[in-house]
């Protein structure tokens, strides 16, 4: 929620500088990041989950793939 929160306001603006851009950026990645950890209906490493314990390499062990053109 926080995120969606900084994406609301940053995510829109129109920057003329680098680090702007790499705000903008990041946000981009952690938008995406904590969507891929909410997909995975499991635990792996450091990602641990507690309404998913297990591990599942049958359904989890590939890729995910997300379109953040449309967010």
């Amino acid at each position: 929620q926080m995120i969606e929160g900084w994406c609301r306001y940053v995510l829109v603006r129109q920057f003329r500088d680098p680090e702007g851009w790499e705000l903008q950026n990041m946000l981009t990645v952690a938008r995406v990041v904590v969507r891929a950890a909410l997909a995975r209906q499991e635990s792996r490493g450091v990602h641990s989950r507690t309404d998913f314990p297990e591990t599942n390499n049958q359904q989890w062990q590939r890729h995910l793939t997300f379109d953040v053109a449309n967010d």
